[in-house]
């Protein structure tokens, strides 16, 4: 019997192989990531941590498998670069749903329920949409790319929110409306950077407790000019809710969709100035794409962001509503 190593292929030949391409491919992909902060295409290997994370796995077990990691002594390299992958998931600081109710969360007014969903300006599945908010009902609804018929079909349903800031948007994906049932002030449009797209402020009235909220649609990152105009808008959310607590002691909450998945370092401001990212398990729920055919590539970009002094009660995320992205939908109580 011939000696398995000493069939092995040549390293050269190897690496000329489509085996070797996509081994070196999964290899990179971490290494590349780590250039994530300065780098837009290092960011969107970021972006696919997950997916990077499952091929190196699948990689690692069938390469030990078949001898192949273990003949070229490859074995240690995958392994590292699959910690790399996984790395960043223990940076993710979330606010998790606890569906339990103590006597004092029942007893505590300082609650609200929050909803947001990119509705896409080219879907017209109206009635989907007011469907999902109609089922929710959200004492506030953040909408994003909204042009004139979408603002007209929200209008419809939303006579219950009379506290409202509305900036439809025909050209371009940019629209931003914000409706809100508890009372609302200071609501206005605001341009975080000099060549931000258009957000919105409130200060939110949630029985006595003054919440600061900015519902954001940072441009996505897509080239080198685009990923440094995103990350200027970040840049300056964060400065936004630093400045709002600081001034007044108030809550500071970002919503949004941030074309920003949580393993990225442009996250980890949000982080370190006490956000949180509300969410229902440990694990991410994908917001965008929605199309089976990308279910592989789906990412997490839509977020809402809540200082560690509210709990979750609910979270979930809409099914097809004929956009590309889920709707977010959480129930906040003051601790």
């Amino acid at each position: 019997m011939v000696n398995a190593t000493a069939q092995r292929m040549p390293i050269l030949d190897l690496v000329k192989s489509r085996r070797g391409l996509w081994i070196g491919a999964l290899i990179v992909g971490p290494a590349l990531s780590w250039a994530s902060q300065n780098f837009f295409f290092a960011e969107l290997l970021v972006s696919l941590r997950v997916q990077i994370g499952i091929g190196l796995l699948m990689l690692t077990l069938l390469g030990w498998r078949n001898r192949l990691l273990r003949d070229y002594g490859l074995g240690g390299l995958v392994a590292t670069c699959l910690i790399l992958a996984s790395a960043n998931f223990r940076q993710i600081q979330t606010t998790p749903e606890d569906r339990k109710q103590s006597e004092a969360d029942k007893n505590q007014s300082a609650r609200c329920r929050l909803a947001m969903l990119n509705v896409r300006s080219s879907n017209r599945n109206g009635a989907a949409v007011q469907g999902w908010i109609q089922k929710n009902d959200p004492d506030v609804l953040v909408c994003l790319e909204t042009d004139s018929w979408w603002t007209n079909e929200l209008n419809r349903i939303m006579s219950t929110h009379p506290y409202r800031m509305l900036h439809p948007a025909d050209a371009g994906n940019f629209g931003i409306c914000l409706y809100s049932r508890l009372p609302a002030t200071d609501l206005q449009m605001v341009t975080l950077s000099h060549d931000s797209t258009p957000s919105i402020s409130a200060k939110i009235d949630i029985h006595g407790e003054q919440v600061q909220l900015l519902a954001i649609h940072p441009i996505p990152p897509i080239n080198a000019n685009q990923f440094a105009q995103r990350n200027r808008q970040l840049a300056s959310a964060v400065d936004w809710a630093k400045s709002r607590k600081a001034s007044n002691g108030s809550h500071a909450w970002i919503v949004g969709d941030f074309n920003l998945t949580p393993w990225s370092p442009w996250f980890t401001p949000f982080s370190d100035i006490g956000l949180r990212r509300v969410s229902n398990s440990w694990w991410p729920s994908s917001t965008w794409y929605l199309k089976p055919e990308f279910a592989v590539a789906s990412l997490v970009i839509d977020h809402i962001l809540v200082d560690s002094q509210w709990r979750v009660t609910e979270f979930s995320t809409s099914e097809h509503l004929g956009s590309d992205h889920r709707g977010l939908v959480a129930e906040l109580i003051l601790q």
